[in-house]
C-alpha cells in the first residue's frame, strides 16, 4: 500500500502518527509537531516501513521518532528543524537493519540519535548533519557512511544538557560494536566544557588529557578517507583507525590492543596516542605534530613506519614509555629534539632503521640502558648533538 501526504500537516502531538503502510511518501509539504514530534513512526513487528520525505519536518521535540523495521530517507530537498533531536531511533527492529539515508539537512540539538539496546542501524549521509551538541549518536551494531559531499558537524554542548565530555560530532555509545567510515567531512565545533574540539568519542570521558582511560570497552572500527576536524577519542575495546585521508586533530586510541593503520596519502596533524595495551602502528603516511607525534604509554608497542612515511614533531617524534617496544624506520622520522625516545629506565626496546632517523639539536634516538638500535645499509641516522645516546 502506498500512502502520499500531499497536504501540510500541522497538530499538538506527533502531527503525523504511522503504524502501517508499505510505502509513505511527504512530498514538499510542511509536517510539524507543535508541541510534540513532528512524525511518529511504530511499525508492526514483521513488516517493513518504507518513507520518503522531502518536506519540511519540524518538532517541538523529536523530528522523526522511528520504530522497529523502517527505511527512511530524508530527499536533497527535505530538511529537519528539532527541539531535541532529529532523528530518535528508539528500538531495534525485529527482522531487518532499519537504514536512514540523509540526502537533505537536519539541524537539532542531536541530529541522529540511535540509542536503542542491541540495535541495528545504518545511516547514510550525503547531506548534513548539524547537531548543536552532538552530531550523530550510534549504538551497538550501528554504523554510519559519510560519503564524499556528506558533512556531520557537532560537539559543542551548546544548551549544557549533557555532563562534561560528551558531546561530540560523532558519539559512540559504549553498548557494543560500531563501525564508522568516512569520505566526507566529520568537523567538531569548540566544546567549552573541555575546552577541546572532539569529532568523535568513544563512551564518556575524564579528559585528564592525550592518554586518559577511557571507559568504553566496546570495539571501534573508524575508517576515514575524508577529512576529520576534531580529536579522536575511542574508548578501552580493541580498536582499530584506518586513516587514507585527513585528520586534523589529536587521535587517542584509549586502552586495549589497537591497531592504526594509514596509506601514503593518510595524514594525521596532531598527537597519534597509543594508550595502553600492545598496540600496533603500520603507518605510511605523515603524521606532524608540534610536541610528540607518536607517544606509547606502557610497552610492548610495535610502530612501522613505512617507505612511504614520515613523522615530524619540534619535539620528539616517537617517544615509547615503559619497555619491550620495537620501532622500525622504513621512511622518515624527524624530531627536532629527538627522533626516538624511550624513557629512563625502560629496557628491551629495539629500533631498527632502514630509512631516515634524523634530529637537529640532539641525538636521533635516546634512551635508558638495555636497548639496541640497528641501522641497516639502506638507512641514515643523523643528530645534532650525536647520532644515538643510549646510556
Amino acid at each position: 500500500m502506498t500512502t502520499i501526504f500531499s497536504t501540510n500537516q500541522v497538530g499538538g502531538t506527533g502531527s503525523i502518527l504511522i503504524a502501517a503502510g508499505d510505502y509513505i511518501y511527504l512530498p514538499g509539504i510542511l509536517v510539524q509537531g507543535t508541541t510534540d514530534d513532528g512524525i511518529r513512526v511504530n511499525v508492526v513487528d514483521g513488516t517493513k516501513l518504507n518513507i520518503q520525505a522531502s518536506s519540511t519536518i519540524v518538532g517541538d521535540d523529536d523530528g522523526v521518532v522511528l520504530d522497529g523495521d523502517v527505511n527512511f530517507q530524508l530527499t536533497s530537498t527535505g530538511s529537519i528543524f528539532a527541539e531535541d533531536d532529529g532523528i530518535f531511533f528508539s528500538s531495534a527492529p525485529a527482522v531487518d537493519k532499519a537504514f536512514v539515508t540523509i540526502d537533505g539537512s537536519i539541524l537539532a540539538n542531536d541530529g541522529v540519535v540511535d540509542t536503542a539496546s542491541a540495535s541495528i542501524m545504518s545511516l547514510t549521509v550525503n547531506g548534513t548533519i548539524h547537531g548543536t551538541d552532538n552530531g550523530v549518536i550510534l549504538a551497538s551494531g550501528s554504523s554510519v557512511t559519510v560519503n564524499s559531499g556528506g558533512t556531520i558537524v557537532g560537539g559543542s554542548n551548546d544548551n549544557g544538557q549533557d555532563t562534561i565530555g560528551e558531546a561530540a560530532a560523532v558519539f559512540l555509545s559504549a553498548k557494543g560494536d560500531t563501525s564508522v567510515f568516512y569520505a566526507g567531512t566529520i568537523r567538531a565545533e569548540f566544546n567549552p566544557d573541555t575546552g577541546r574540539f572532539i569529532a568523535i568519542v568513544n563512551g564518556t570521558n575524564s579528559f585528564s588529557g592525550i592518554g586518559a582511560n577511557l571507559d568504553a570497552s566496546a570495539e571501534s572500527l573508524v575508517t576515514n578517507s575524508g577529512l576529520i576536524s576534531g580529536d579522536v577519542l575511542l574508548g578501552a575495546g580493541d580498536d582499530t583507525l584506518n586513516n587514507s585521508g585527513m585528520i586534523i586533530g589529536d587521535v587517542n586510541m584509549g586502552n586495549n590492543d589497537d591497531v592504526v593503520l594509514g596509506g601514503a596519502n593518510g595524514v594525521i596533524q596532531g598527537e597519534l596516542g597509543l594508550g595502553t595495551g600492545e598496540d600496533q602502528v603500520n603507518y605510511g603516511g605523515k603524521i606532524a605534530n608540534d610536541t610528540v607525534a607518536i607517544r606509547g604509554f606502557d610497552g610492548n608497542d610495535d610502530v612501522n613506519i613505512g617507505t612511504t612515511g614520515s613523522v615530524i614533531s619540534t619535539s620528539t617524534a616517537i617517544q615509547l614509555e615503559a619497555s619491550n617496544n620495537q620501532v622500525t624506520v622504513a621512511g622518515d622520522v624527524y624530531g627536532q629534539q629527538y627522533g626516538v625516545g624511550f624513557f629512563s629506565g625502560s629496557f628491551s626496546n629495539k629500533v631498527s632503521v632502514e630509512g631516515v632517523l634524523a634530529s637537529d639539536q640532539n641525538a636521533a634516538a635516546f634512551s635508558g640502558g638495555g636497548n639496541e638500535i640497528r641501522i641497516s645499509n639502506s638507512g641514515s641516522v643523523e643528530g645534532g648533538g650525536y647520532q644515538s645516546f643510549f646510556d
